[in-house]
């Protein structure tokens, strides 16, 4: 498990398939070079990786920066995959129109509310 600070957790699971990051806390300007850090480190292993954000409290542009960063390391909609988007994740994405490069499963939930 990584932490940056109290704002947010970061744990890695190497399951089958690609790896996923299970993030909880808030992604904002504090929290961001983390989050890119420990993306940038599974994608030197693997073209995909899989960001679980069930448990998102919040995200702001550092966080969406941190995602279009990844998803250039890779084939666009192969690179990053977020399952269990909050409804407040999901916006940013759609107003911003990353929602046509990032792949989205699992339906919306509210922000911090762990996925069942």
């Amino acid at each position: 498990m990584q932490s940056a600070g109290d704002a947010l957790e970061i744990d890695v699971s190497h399951r089958d398939g690609p790896a996923s990051l299970v993030i909880r806390g808030e992604i904002d300007v504090a929290s961001a070079p983390a989050f890119g850090a420990a993306i940038d480190q599974v994608l030197r292993s693997s073209p995909t990786v899989v960001l679980d954000f069930a448990g998102v409290t919040f995200m702001d542009s550092s966080g969406l920066n941190v995602l279009v960063s990844a998803t250039g390391r890779g084939t666009l909609r192969d690179a990053v995959l977020i399952r269990n988007a909050p409804v407040g994740v999901r916006r940013l994405l759609s107003i911003t129109g990353l929602e046509e490069i990032i792949r989205l499963e699992g339906d919306p939930i509210e922000m911090g509310q762990s996925a069942s």
